[in-house]
């Protein structure tokens, strides 16, 4: 048995059921358009995030050459400032060159050295600074060039205390000059 049932609309039903449709229609649309603006807004800030963060990658990359040039550089310069470092593979026979260097440089000048002594070696990290005291008299032109000797010296040499007395304060000539010398040996060595 079939059931048919006709429904008779009215003008208006029907354009009262019309523009329903018609406002569901553009309701939906409108969440629809609402829905699609918001996933390409996210989308978007998503591609420019994983842009940033490709090219912050892509930089680290393009670095890692450059920092592996610079390390080879920076080793090739440690390899060449080492080779001031003071011979001896003890920090008591380096103290020794380097007092046995002082006097060659005092000679040089006619300065007679008065007094000499190793002071304990100072720990520098990776180096042991070695310092040696010399006491000496001269003048001040003497001390100049016994200074300017030390900085042009082959060998890493700082002056780490310089004491100067003045033994007649009207002839200032005559200088008492208390110097320490400090040079570098790798710790292995000088341990």
């Amino acid at each position: 048995m079939k059931v048919r049932f006709k429904v008779r609309l009215k003008d208006r039903e029907r354009v009262a059921l019309l523009a329903g449709g018609i406002l569901a229609i553009a309701i939906i649309s409108y969440y629809l358009f609402l829905w699609y603006g918001d996933f390409r807004e996210y989308t978007s800030g998503r591609i420019e995030a994983k842009s940033i963060y490709l090219k912050k990658q892509s930089g680290i990359v393009a670095e890692k050459a450059f920092i592996k040039r610079r390390l080879v550089n920076v080793k090739d310069d440690l390899k060449v400032l080492e080779t001031g470092m003071l011979p001896g593979e003890k920090a008591p026979l380096s103290a020794a060159e380097l007092q046995r260097l002082l006097k060659e440089m005092a000679e040089s000048l006619n300065i007679e050295i008065r007094s000499e002594k190793a002071v304990s070696p100072v720990d520098m990290g990776e180096y042991l600074g070695v310092p040696v005291e010399i006491g000496f008299n001269a003048t001040t032109a003497k001390l100049k060039n016994m200074l300017f000797k030390i900085q042009e010296s082959p060998l890493l040499l700082t002056v780490s205390r310089l004491k100067i007395r003045v033994g007649n304060v009207r002839n200032p000539g005559g200088l008492n000059i208390s110097l320490t010398v400090r040079g570098l040996v790798k710790k292995e060595a000088g341990e």
